[in-house]
């Protein structure tokens, strides 16, 4: 497993332990997406992070933007 990842995990992990009790899943979200620990939201440590925050908010049961429909051009 990266650093990367380890540290994104151990990031999360951390914020699901600072969350209220009773805590929504908006306001779970918002306390993960503060968490954020690389600096700039940009490249491979960004990715990373989207991918363990995409995974820890199916556990938390936080919903997500559906995907956009990617449409085709054709008639």
């Amino acid at each position: 497993m990266s650093e990367w990842r380890l540290a994104a995990r151990r990031a999360i992990q951390r914020a699901i332990q600072s969350f209220p009790p009773g805590a929504s899943p908006q306001e779970m979200k918002k306390i993960i997406d503060a968490a954020y620990p690389f600096g700039l939201r940009a490249n491979h440590p960004y990715k990373i992070w989207l991918s363990e925050r995409r995974e820890y908010f199916k556990i938390l049961g936080i919903p997500t933007r559906k995907k956009k429909e990617v449409r085709s051009h054709l008639p």
